[in-house]
């Protein structure tokens, strides 16, 4: 069987998961610059940063799982009155 998503449901997952690859680019940049700094200050302000980063993309994916699995009931709704 397959299933539809309307178009806003997949508009908004798409822009989910691109804001999640930006988070994640973002992170791996911070992270890898909190590497090679040498000053200890600068160090701790980007791995800071980088925590940061790693919260939102965990919110963004928590809110990403919360759509597909309205989306799925919705779904499964409408197919019971097809």
């Amino acid at each position: 069987m397959k299933r539809y998503y309307d178009e806003a449901t997949l508009t908004s997952m798409a822009r989910i998961e691109a804001l999640m690859n930006e988070e994640l680019e973002t992170i791996q940049m911070r992270e890898l610059e909190s590497s090679v700094t040498w000053e200890p200050g600068l160090r701790s302000v980007l791995a800071k940063i980088a925590e940061t980063h790693t919260q939102v993309y965990a919110e963004l994916e928590s809110y990403l799982r919360e759509l597909r699995s309205l989306n799925e009931i919705t779904l499964q709704i409408n197919e019971m009155f097809l």
